[in-house]
């Protein structure tokens, strides 16, 4: 039930991601905002919830996108996977991990669904402009994943506050 809070946060990142994503691109790389909450949700819930999420995002961004259904979402899952198996293995608070995690994220994200549209048949760009169009939402998602990550740990600092306050 307490998921059901993350409904106005796919919303307003997809809102954002179709509408203001354009604005601030740079060339034809911009950020990729579902990447970055996809991120965020793998790193902060993680465990099979994380993983679902994970996958809510991908299905969201598919049914945004022009092209096949399913791309995203399997590109989602891997990323997400991965993302919540480190996350388990090394510290997921500290600011650079987390910024790193997202850049990586979305760049996995764009590189994977930009290959496998490639790999069927859909009309894209060659294999390096993939790639390195990839690992520019990558780098740009992360850059953009700084203040988001510093507002989370704001959060999670208060909600550890108040609950300390309460085991008195």
């Amino acid at each position: 039930m307490r998921y059901f809070a993350v409904i106005p946060v796919f919303y307003a990142a997809a809102c954002l991601q179709t509408s203001l994503a354009e604005a601030v691109a740079i060339g034809r790389i911009a950020p990729d905002l579902l990447a970055l909450v996809a991120a965020a949700i793998a790193l902060v819930v993680g465990g099979n919830a994380g993983l679902a999420l994970v996958a809510a995002i991908g299905l969201l961004d598919d049914l945004l996108a022009s092209g096949r259904l399913g791309i995203a979402t399997a590109a989602y899952l891997l990323a997400g996977w991965a993302a919540i198996e480190l996350a388990e293995r090394f510290d997921s608070r500290q600011l650079t991990w987390r910024v790193l995690a997202s850049g990586l994220f979305a760049a996995a994200v764009a590189c994977g669904v930009g290959l496998a549209r490639s790999a069927i048949g859909e009309p894209s760009a060659g294999l390096f402009r993939v790639v390195g169009g990839g690992l520019g939402v990558g780098i740009y998602t992360a850059g953009l994943a700084i203040p988001v990550w510093l507002a989370i740990g704001w959060i999670e600092r208060w909600g550890n506050r108040r609950i300390a306050a309460y085991d008195m």
